[in-house]
């Protein structure tokens, strides 16, 4: 990416909606990667969209240019974001904001499961089990969920 400047102008575009999987995805398997200033950069142009100054970026976030320029490089790398410059008088930024791999595909991603691995060393496991779900045999149990009516009363 180009050197950024505080007088940029950028615009966030993005195609879907970051569920719950997706933030528990970004915290527990990129953040080892990318650390907590590209984890926090990712989830904060996730509620922008329109047009704004780096500058602004900068007073949200905290970061300096240089901070702000190596979390971009670092999403970048992982996939997260891909970066647009459109040169005219100041330059405008289009950061095209990438869905993040499903755990199974970032486990299964040769590359980056590898430096989890590397990064996580003994929490990697515990780390991959907050994803895994599990069965539970309900035979000994015995369903107690209340119904709409038990709850709720209908005038009319």
């Amino acid at each position: 990416m180009k050197k950024l400047l505080t007088s940029d102008v950028y615009q966030v575009r993005s195609s879907y909606m970051l569920d719950l999987t997706g933030y528990k995805t970004v915290l527990q398997l990129y953040q080892p990667l990318i650390g907590m200033e590209a984890t926090a950069l990712y989830l904060t142009l996730n509620s922008t969209k329109s047009p704004s100054l780096i500058s602004r970026l900068c007073k949200l976030s905290g970061f300096s240019l240089n901070s702000l320029q190596e979390s971009f490089d670092k999403l970048e790398a992982v996939g997260l974001v891909c970066s647009y410059v459109k040169q005219t008088n100041d330059n405008r930024y289009l950061f095209d904001l990438k869905m993040p791999l499903s755990p199974q595909e970032f486990i299964n991603h040769q590359i980056l499961n590898r430096l989890l691995k590397d990064r996580l060393k003994d929490e990697y496991e515990k780390t991959i089990a907050i994803f895994q779900t599990y069965n539970v045999n309900l035979n000994d149990y015995q369903e107690m969920t209340a119904s709409f009516t038990d709850v709720f009363e209908i005038h009319h």
